[in-house]
């Protein structure tokens, strides 16, 4: 999913009415707190006749809230993870199906819920991204009182493409770690990003990095390197900061693709995972199957578990088929 334009007006945080509050299995519900454009009603209406669109995965405010990209596309990646987790937030046993798939990846964290999920998460203190272009925008925000967890969702041409890439590059930076980097405005700095360029605020991303990167992810390059974070590596990196500076003591990030298009996606996670992250932290980072949590929810007692799980099921088999 993408993070979003850079026209954003403002900043949302409203949290859904309505829940069974002695309903302790059903995960917590959270709109989007990503700042939000004024949307075309039409916008959401394409989403909920969308085939990829699981009905009632959202509320009515909810639906208007979020800035879709394509709203009317079966191939939606938005679309299809709204449908999962926005879904999931309302069954009976959403909490257990939730614990069930983190456990799963992250046995040994100490991940515990209950958990409140948030869609489409940003918040520009966890790092520091100040100004007014957007921030790291978290496709699926997982929260207790002990643990976070990042969730970032792939479906099919962004799990074939694979994680983003930093924008600066070509057109703002040569694209190496080290001083003469910064080709739009020639700062000393070895990253731009690093220093204020106009209404985006510097960003702190090195200095967070340190507690969790490898020391060599940091060490000055000359113009024929290549930047660790330059490519894939880039929204990776974003994410695992993200759950990791949110001040909780147990953190994970998870990304979660379709097995049959999940070749690039599990390959650029082990690359980060071996050549960025410290030992101590490569456990922290997995990725997960959609076809995971399409077993937890069909073998659930539940039924609207069970349909959730084969509506998943139909529309990965009949969406997610490369030529």
């Amino acid at each position: 999913m993408s993070t979003g334009d850079n026209d954003r007006l403002l900043l949302l945080r409203a949290e859904v009415n309505g829940q069974d509050q002695g309903d302790r299995q059903s995960c917590n519900r959270r709109v989007t707190t990503c700042a939000v454009s004024i949307q075309p009603p039409e916008r959401w209406q394409q989403v909920r006749v969308n085939p990829t669109y699981f009905p009632d995965a959202l509320s009515e405010s909810e639906g208007q809230a979020i800035r879709w990209h394509s709203p009317s596309s079966p191939r939606s990646s938005q679309v299809f993870c709204i449908s999962a987790f926005g879904s999931l937030r309302h069954l009976p046993d959403g909490q257990n199906i939730l614990q069930v798939l983190l456990t799963r990846y992250f046995p040994n964290l100490g991940l515990q819920g209950p958990w409140q999920l948030t869609l489409e998460h940003c918040d520009r203190n966890v790092l520091d991204e100040t100004g007014r272009v957007t921030p790291t925008s978290v496709d699926v925000f997982c929260r207790s009182t002990s643990g976070a967890v990042c969730i970032e969702s792939k479906f099919i041409a962004d799990a074939l493409e694979g994680f983003g890439r930093c924008g600066q590059f070509p057109k703002k930076c040569r694209g190496f770690y080290g001083p003469g980097s910064d080709s739009k405005t020639g700062t000393a700095a070895r990253c731009r990003l690093e220093v204020r360029d106009g209404q985006r605020g510097a960003r702190s991303y090195w200095r967070k990095g340190r507690p969790f990167f490898r020391e060599d992810v940091f060490w000055e390059q000359e113009v024929t390197g290549t930047c660790p974070f330059r490519d894939s590596n880039f929204q990776l990196m974003r994410n695992v900061l993200f759950a990791a500076s949110s001040g909780a003591p147990a953190w994970a990030t998870l990304a979660i693709v379709p097995s049959g298009v999940s070749a690039v996606v599990q390959k650029q996670a082990a690359v980060f995972r071996d050549q960025v992250l410290l030992p101590d932290y490569r456990s922290h980072l997995a990725v997960a199957t959609y076809e995971d949590l399409v077993e937890v929810l069909r073998a659930s007692e539940f039924e609207p578990s069970q349909r959730l799980g084969e509506f998943l099921a139909e529309r990965i088999a009949r969406v997610c088929t490369v030529p």
